[in-house]
């Protein structure tokens, strides 16, 4: 029993850490946070979007997610009021830098857990993990899970790490990648308010 716990853990921590590698919105963030405000803010947003990704994974892993095929009204809302979102703090982070704004000093948990766990495109693609895996209980899926928001956070703290090791040691370049960051952030935020605006002109 234990070792089939640990064989749950160890395939979570490693689609975790694997699925959060890639460019993506909550690593931006992470990223933006560390070089604009430190270490402390942008491990609060790490931990706020690894716990979304766990909760994503575990109602794909579940098959509760799968109410977004039944409704898919639902994903088309969650995508254009994510791209509002992250489009809207893509240019509060471009204006912070033109206007020389202090860093935030709060933890950044529930903006890394909004950023990630309104954004229906991860769900969608656990998803599709989900069904490769075919993972024999909810139970073993609950499990691989929790493993996925270790994995993730791991995974996120490193960024968080190196954005804000480089915010101290390249400080004279630290306001030409804030803006490239909150392009970036903007250009997400639109690709997704794009999708979800389609996606209900479909409807």
């Amino acid at each position: 029993m234990v070792a089939v716990i640990a064989i749950h853990i160890a395939i979570g921590l490693a689609l975790g850490v694997l699925t959060s590698i890639p460019i993506g919105v909550a690593n931006v963030a992470v990223v933006d946070a560390g070089l604009r405000s430190g270490r402390r803010r942008a491990l609060g947003i790490a931990a706020g979007g690894a716990v979304a990704d766990a909760v994503h994974s575990g109602l794909a892993f579940t098959g509760m997610g799968l109410v977004l095929h039944r409704h898919p009204l639902v994903p088309a809302i969650l995508f254009t009021v994510t791209g509002a979102l992250i489009t809207g703090y893509g240019v509060h982070a471009l204006r912070a830098v033109t206007r020389h704004r202090p860093a935030a000093v709060d933890g950044g948990f529930l903006l890394g857990l909004a950023l990630t766990g309104l954004n229906p495109a991860p769900l969608l693609a656990w998803l599709v993990v989900a069904g490769a895996l075919a993972l024999p209980s909810a139970v073993a899926g609950l499990i691989a899970a929790a493993g996925v928001g270790v994995g993730a956070f791991a995974c996120f703290a490193v960024f968080a790490h190196l954005a804000a090791r480089g915010r101290d040691v390249v400080s004279s370049r630290r306001s030409s990648a804030l803006r490239w960051v909150g392009a970036a952030l903007i250009v997400l935020g639109v690709i997704s308010g794009g999708r979800g605006m389609y996606l209900l002109a479909l409807g």
